[in-house]
């Protein structure tokens, strides 16, 4: 598995400045990667929607990158556009064997690693999980999901994401955290970036894989449903049948009623709510690497 051009992207979000700053601070401190075998290249990848100080102009940027969008020949958004400017210019310097997108979240995700699940990425995830306190490893099997992202430019790729933060504020602990995780996956990269797949570790425990994203209930006479306090914070904690989800003004209260032991993720994530997300459910398992 021969890693040559690592990307590493941020701003995909214009609201989300950690990565911002960090892109502005290694384009002037590019000795920070001198020390890898591989040529690091750095993208601020939506420089409008950072100005703007929004999440995005049009549409979320990491939803326009699947083939069908890309290969539109009248682009209609911003975005779209973007997606389809980006793709052309990577391709033209060759691409890259691997991207790492640095993101923030406004719910208490801590560092969590974010992948599709093939054994490469689950080697460097892994590799990360065990040199950085408090990593969690998140999987999604491939599909347009994925496929629609910027990392899926790259055939390995890992999105880094960390809160709480709030949108669009500098926080001087969680650019230290960025920092740290990004040259942890450098690291192990570089550990692991010249091995043979049949030299990749084969089993992969505790990893947290995707089950479905769970809607905020209709309103109720009028009475809007948002999380209810115990539910707040409990980011990768499993949950049980009659746990409360949901509650109103009214002390009207949702339980959960699904699978037991499955973990919500994303917990009131702000930029999830004009999707109508609440939280997504994760389940806890081991993996073989494939």
């Amino acid at each position: 598995m021969k890693i040559d051009k690592v990307l590493i992207a941020g701003g995909t979000h214009g609201n989300e400045l950690t990565g911002v700053f960090l892109i502005h601070h290694w384009t002037k401190n590019k000795t920070d990667f001198s020390d890898f075998s591989f040529n690091t290249q750095l993208l601020l990848s939506n420089p409008k929607a950072v100005a703007l100080g929004r999440r995005y102009v049009d549409k979320d940027l990491n939803r326009c990158f699947f083939d069908e969008s890309i290969n539109r020949p009248d682009p209609t958004s911003h975005e779209d556009l973007l997606a389809k400017t980006i793709k052309k210019d990577f391709d033209s310097k060759g691409g890259a064997d691997f991207i790492i997108d640095m993101h923030t979240s406004t719910s208490n995700m801590g560092i969590t690693l974010m992948i599709e699940s093939n054994r490469f990425n689950l080697a460097i995830a892994d590799y990360v999980r065990n040199r950085v306190p408090g990593v969690n490893i998140y999987a999604f099997d491939p599909s347009e999901r994925t496929q629609s992202c910027l990392r899926s430019m790259a055939p390995h790729a890992i999105g880094v994401e960390i809160g709480p933060v709030p949108q669009n504020i500098y926080c001087h602990k969680t650019i230290k955290k960025m920092q740290f995780a990004v040259t942890a996956v450098l690291d192990g990269i570089s550990a692991f970036g010249c091995e043979t797949e049949k030299a990749l570790p084969l089993n992969f425990s505790d990893i947290y894989t995707h089950v479905k994203n769970v809607s905020f209930p209709d309103e109720v006479v009028g009475s809007k449903f948002f999380i209810h306090e115990e539910l707040e914070k409990k980011n990768y904690s499993p949950i049980k049948k009659g746990d409360p989800l949901f509650i109103n003004i009214l002390g009207d209260t949702i339980p959960y009623a699904g699978e037991d032991n499955l973990c919500p993720v994303f917990v009131n994530e702000a930029a999830y709510y004009d999707k109508n997300i609440a939280f997504s459910l994760v389940k806890k398992e081991d993996l073989l690497g494939r």
